[in-house]
């Protein structure tokens, strides 16, 4: 029943697409696997750092001042975790741009049933989540990330039937500087 729930099979960022395929079985002996993300850098200031690691703790990984890339996890709760830093980029002029790091994650196949996906920013700006289901996009949402607090954003998923495949896509929008994350959740 539970054998093959998730496969995450891309993930793109900062332009590009990284192959971080698994697949969870019922294997009693599946690991957690948790991945540091080196390509995040993560500037070294006092608010940053205190951003990543509020958004780090409400996922449930380790304080240490970098995102993490995936965590899986065999048990029915807890499907999928993954955070990350987005900031603007710039120019060879000094000139600031619009963050072009995005992250997606392809969730697939997934059972029927009722999920939640659980989003978290803190920082600066706002991002645009843009879930997709069978290649045809289904809701878009908005979560605005505050410097004092951790923003959440729980959103329902209603998975019909078996076998659908589901994206998340998280666009930072404008200058946002902001550490961000998300977990998927089977609801029993």
């Amino acid at each position: 029943m539970f054998a093959m729930l998730l496969g995450v099979s891309e993930c793109s960022h900062t332009g590009g697409i990284a192959d971080i395929t698994s697949i969870i079985t019922s294997d009693a002996s599946v690991q957690d696997k948790v991945r540091v993300n080196t390509a995040d850098t993560v500037p070294s200031t006092p608010d940053t750092m205190v951003w990543m690691n509020q958004v780090n703790r409400h996922l449930g990984f380790e304080e240490d001042d970098k995102p993490h890339r995936l965590s899986l996890s065999s048990s029915h709760e807890m499907l999928a975790k993954i955070s990350w830093w987005a900031q603007p980029t710039e120019d060879a002029g000094g000139n600031r741009h619009a963050s072009l790091s995005s992250d997606m994650m392809v969730l697939s196949p997934l059972e029927h049933g009722q999920y939640t996906l659980h989003t978290y920013c803190d920082g600066t700006g706002s991002f645009t989540i843009k879930m997709t289901m069978n290649k045809e996009q289904t809701d878009k949402h908005n979560i605005a990330c505050a410097p004092d607090m951790v923003s959440n954003l729980d959103i329902d998923m209603d998975v019909q039937r078996d076998g659908e495949q589901v994206s998340v896509r998280f666009v930072p929008t404008g200058a946002t500087e902001a550490a961000a994350g998300f977990m998927l959740e089977k609801d029993e």
